[in-house]
């Protein structure tokens, strides 16, 4: 069974790993606007990549966060994102 699973969640960190890369190599080419609207969808897809890997973990090898502290870090890396993609829209 375990070896099965082997590769869950695995997926996600390839995306957010995929459009952080890809953030940092099209954001400086793109105008101002351009450059708000790609951070503010790189911002939804971090969030929702950090959604599924806390709070909709399932199977998991090792130890997991519980329920209370699983959505205490969901939050707090949610606020991080949050406030640094909203910096950069509104004072770039």
């Amino acid at each position: 069974m375990k070896r099965r699973q082997a590769g869950y969640q695995l997926e996600v960190l390839i995306i957010i790993a995929v459009v952080g890369v890809t953030l940092a190599v099209v954001v400086p080419n793109l105008p101002p606007p351009g450059q708000k609207i790609a951070a503010g969808a790189g911002a939804i897809v971090f969030i929702a990549g950090f959604y599924y890997d806390l709070i909709i973990p399932g199977w998991r090898p090792g130890r997991r966060l519980g329920p209370p502290w699983n959505w205490v870090a969901f939050a707090m890396v949610s606020a991080v994102i949050v406030a640094l993609a909203g910096s950069f829209v509104i004072y770039r």
